[in-house]
């Protein structure tokens, strides 16, 4: 992470802690079948997309 003496405003950077060991959270970052489970956790949408529907999930 950044200090106040390093900001710059061009950049974005964010931190967040992961209760899980490292290699878990890794495979959920670059596994596109976990990055879809988070994403779409909680969600009502199926992740997939369709013509069909109006758009909806």
């Amino acid at each position: 992470m950044s200090t106040d003496n390093e900001l710059d405003p061009s950049q974005v950077e964010l931190g967040r802690f992961y209760p899980q060991a490292l290699d878990q959270v890794w495979r959920t970052l670059t596994e596109p079948a976990l990055i879809e489970r988070w994403l779409m956790a909680g969600s009502a949408c199926s992740g997939t997309i369709s013509n069909e529907g109006g758009g909806r999930c």
